[in-house]
């Protein structure tokens, strides 16, 4: 799963932006592709223990990254 429908989802997951949004912040991508890359890390955070422990990790960073600064 690339790097962008990681960062596709958790935008969507913890900031709450919209499909358009993200897209617009991802090089003006469509909100319908957005709303593809959401769907695959979630497809296969399903059936891929290891990658949703890897999901769960990265998520757990970016919500705790006020204590970084």
């Amino acid at each position: 799963v690339p790097a962008r429908n990681i960062s596709a989802y958790l935008a969507e997951r913890i900031l709450g932006l919209t499909m358009q949004e993200i897209g617009n912040q991802l090089g003006g991508r469509d909100q319908t592709n957005i709303a593809m890359y959401c769907r695959t890390v979630a497809r296969r955070a399903d059936e891929d223990e290891t990658f949703k422990r890897l999901l769960c990790d990265l998520e757990g960073a970016v919500r705790s990254r006020d204590r970084w600064s």
